[in-house]
């Protein structure tokens, strides 16, 4: 059934038609456009949201520029006060996703994992300096809204995007409950794909 806001939560949430068992979803909608590098030395992260309750298996990216080497895709929760990422690891995760060829790779979790609507977090972390992936091309101030910038120039430029960067290394998804994150620049990010096997 359609998802909709109501009462105050309606300007905080996306219309969805509902989600369907056994089908593919992009964390956020388009437009889309091919990401720069992520790089190996930290998580990158994106809020999005998550407007109905469903149970997921499986994650998926884009390798949009392609090196021998894998990546891994996570979801981590919501700190509500801060509207930041929070928790010492994530809610589901994934790792060796090979990124050498350009195209989707994907892997089934562990258990699916079944998340209530809300906010989230999308992570990518890669094991070498050059792969990119697919993201959402929000080049302007378009996902700043979700969590506040701390500087009024932070809204210039490409930290405009307000993708957070999380010191780690490939393998280790950090803890990052009271970590201060840095504006991620450019578009190292990646747009996380799920799929869902139940909705509530």
């Amino acid at each position: 059934m359609p998802v909709y806001g109501s009462g105050a939560s309606m300007s905080r949430q996306l219309v969805h038609p509902g989600f369907v068992v056994n089908r593919w979803y992009p964390s956020l909608p388009g437009p889309e456009s091919n990401g720069t590098a992520t790089g190996s030395t930290n998580t990158r992260m994106r809020s999005f949201y998550l407007p109905q309750a469903v149970t997921i298996s499986d994650l998926g990216l884009r390798v949009t520029t392609a090196n021998a080497g894998n990546a891994g895709a996570a979801i981590y929760a919501t700190d509500p006060a801060l509207q930041e990422p929070t928790g010492s690891a994530p809610l589901a995760s994934v790792l060796g996703l090979s990124t050498a060829a350009t195209g989707y790779v994907s892997a089934a979790l562990g258990a699916p994992v079944s998340l209530p609507p809300g906010w989230y977090w999308m992570a990518v972390q890669c094991d070498n300096a050059t792969a990119a992936f697919l993201v959402s091309s929000n080049t302007d101030a378009g996902s700043a809204w979700s969590r506040g910038v701390a500087a009024l120039t932070d809204f210039g430029g490409t930290t405009s995007r307000v993708n957070l960067a999380y010191a780690s290394t490939y393998g280790t998804w950090p803890s990052v409950t009271g970590v201060s994150p840095t504006l991620s620049t450019g578009a190292a990010e990646a747009l996380l794909h799920f799929k869902v096997s139940g909705v509530a």
